[in-house]
């Protein structure tokens, strides 16, 4: 996969489209199925993470939220990264697309950020998880808040468009 920038991405949830154009630039997204392998047991801050990432499950979904009342995506996962690190991840899934270290797919581990299109195909990102381990995901939805889910569910499966590391 490039580790050249987006040519396009989203804000956030389901926020106004931005467009970023960068120097004759090619965007390579991995777009390879998920193959569901155990992950090795995650570091002490990558179980850290999850262990408050799992305190928000059944937070509704708010866009621009970051409380108990309601998060969106970016908001989730900013939130647990500034509750449990000295990570400073921007707000925005577009910025932390650009923050995060790509990675394959193959290669996730726990506590990596996972990136999704709305369009299969399509990318513009318009959504981040996070990583737990397994071929799961917790993230902030627009109709359930905030759930784990199976990355190879069929939504996830076809609209996921790159990983992203952001710890060591």
């Amino acid at each position: 996969m490039s580790l050249l920038g987006f040519i396009s991405c989203m804000t956030s949830c389901h926020s106004r489209r931005h467009t970023v154009r960068g120097h004759n630039a090619e965007v390579v997204a991995d777009k390879r199925p998920d193959k569901h392998h155990p992950t090795a047991k995650p570091s002490g801050t990558a179980r850290k993470i999850i262990e408050e990432g799992r305190r928000w499950i059944g937070t509704p979904y708010l866009y621009g939220g970051q409380t108990k009342k309601g998060m969106d995506c970016s908001g989730f996962v900013q939130t647990v990264f500034n509750n449990t690190t000295d990570i400073k991840l921007p707000r925005s899934s577009r910025d932390m697309a650009k923050f995060a270290r790509r990675i394959s797919r193959e290669q996730l581990r726990p506590a990596d950020l996972v990136f999704f299109v709305s369009s299969q195909g399509g990318d513009r990102i318009n959504h981040v998880a996070l990583y737990i381990g397994d071929g799961r995901i917790l993230h902030a939805t627009t109709s359930k808040g905030v759930i784990e889910s199976d990355l190879n569910e069929g939504y996830w499966k076809k609209h996921y468009y790159c990983s992203g590391r952001v710890l060591n």
